[in-house]
């Protein structure tokens, strides 16, 4: 799923961390891809090393069948 982060910040550590933490709810492993970089969703070191801005765009995916669940919600997250 295309993702525009719509955070009133960066997806910086505060942010990052209240992310992984939801991520980690779903059994599903989501990813998170921007541009070349793939990185899973809940380790916070992958994620903080993307330096997602808000305005980019990011793409979420999963492996599991409740990935769409966790894909929706992480989506509105951000």
């Amino acid at each position: 799923m295309k993702c525009i982060v719509n955070l009133s910040s960066n997806l910086q550590i505060g942010l990052a961390s209240t992310f992984v933490q939801l991520a980690n709810w779903f059994s599903t492993e989501i990813h998170i891809t921007k541009r070349e970089r793939r990185v899973n969703a809940e380790n916070i070191m992958g994620l903080l090393s993307l330096v997602v801005a808000r305005g980019e765009a990011i793409d979420l995916s999963g492996t599991d069948r409740d990935s769409d669940e966790a894909i929706q919600t992480l989506g509105i997250f951000l």
